[in-house]
């Protein structure tokens, strides 16, 4: 584990050790207990070994093996062998994501000199050459170990990459929720022209409004460079400005929203002048200061790296992962809470957990907002 108080693991995130299996349990989308791990990412790393790749045979014949692979610097993708008369090798079955492997070739004895070939998951193989008979319980030492790929757990701390795919066909994106103003009307499943695909976001605000994307934790913006949107106004030309959530200095982006789709895509360093690795964000707003109620529509709304083509989502694909289905309108008179004020009306709010529910703006947010919407309309 690499804490945050270590020099080499600046980034202010924990880093812990775990196999491919702890990984996968602690980042599936599908478990509700795993859904606070939004922001969880892996890299491999190089296991503290020393010595060669070993082999340690059990339970063998010359009619099938049994191995177990160990002393490794990096896991094994595939382990295989060929003996004395066979014509090309046998691959070994994997006892699930586990070290132990088994071959038995049908029909054909297994007979020195004998070739065990592992490769690795980058690719690297290693070859041992097995000269006598195959003895129970035997240890075979490759001649080294894989060396081509080697990476320290210390040697770089990544930044976690949220799910950079915030809204598109009805969908809100994994752990990121999205609320606009009060009074307003929310429809994710906007049959009305969309974008791309088959709905899109429509939005019916009221005077000085706003709607946001955001995440309850916050996020590091070293994996991101860029925000991105499709907008298009309903009746006329909107002038519209794009703010954040964030702890570096705000200062909006402003653009005009007419009524045909055009996409916006402004660099958070535009949004945030002292933008470093290390500023955190929680959200995105989108605001107007018209004191009249206006009406517009988004779509494949995202967060990319301009840097990474495969941050860009795939707006053709139906499949996000997480995320909810939005397929009903969500209006503010149907959220009540005893700390609104008089109408009794609190934010539109959609939540792309495997709930949906709606939120209020925590206190810490309704001030940063009480605060944007204050410097906008000066």
């Amino acid at each position: 584990m690499c804490w945050p108080e270590n020099p080499v693991c600046n980034t202010g995130v924990p880093q812990f050790v775990v196999g491919p299996e702890a990984f996968n349990l602690l980042s599936d989308d599908s478990d509700p207990n795993a859904q606070l791990l939004y922001d969880i990412t892996a890299r491999p790393v190089s296991c503290h070994t020393t010595g060669p790749l070993k082999i340690k045979l059990s339970n063998s014949n010359v009619y099938n093996i049994n191995a177990f692979v160990y002393n490794t610097n990096y896991g094994i993708d595939s382990l295989s062998i060929i003996g004395n008369g066979m014509d090309v090798p046998a691959p070994f079955v994997r006892n699930l994501d586990t070290s132990s492997f088994a071959v038995q070739v049908p029909n054909t004895k297994i007979i020195p000199p004998i070739i065990i070939t592992a490769k690795s998951v980058f690719g690297e193989s290693l070859s041992v050459t097995i000269l006598g008979s195959v003895v129970d319980l035997q240890i075979i030492l490759f001649p080294s170990n894989f060396a081509g790929n080697l990476i320290s757990a210390n040697s770089s701390c990544p930044y976690a990459a949220p799910q950079g795919d915030l809204y598109h066909d009805n969908i809100i994106g994994y752990g990121w929720s999205t609320q606009a103003s009060t009074g307003a009307q929310m429809i994710l499943s906007s049959t009305d022209s969309p974008y791309q695909g088959p709905t899109c976001m429509e939005l019916n605000l009221g005077g000085n409004c706003y709607v946001d994307f955001s995440r309850s934790g916050g996020f590091k913006l070293g994996a991101y460079t860029d925000f991105t949107f499709a907008v298009r106004a309903a009746d006329y030309p909107l002038n519209l400005a794009v703010y954040t959530l964030s702890t570096g200095t705000n200062q909006p982006y402003n653009f005009t929203a007419g009524i045909e789709w055009s996409v916006v895509q402004v660099a958070f360093e535009t949004l945030i002048p002292d933008l470093t690795a290390d500023t955190t964000i929680w959200g995105l707003l989108i605001m107007s200061n018209k004191t009249a109620p206006i009406s517009l529509f988004l779509d494949n709304v995202a967060l990319i790296n301009v840097n990474d083509p495969s941050s860009y989502p795939d707006w053709n694909s139906t499949n996000t992962p997480g995320g909810i289905d939005g397929s009903t309108s969500s209006d503010s008179d149907s959220f009540d809470s005893s700390d609104d004020e008089d109408d009794g009306r609190s934010p539109t709010s959609t939540t792309g957990t495997s709930k949906g529910e709606g939120t209020l703006l925590s206190p810490r947010k309704l001030i940063l907002l009480v605060f944007f919407l204050a410097l906008f309309l000066l």
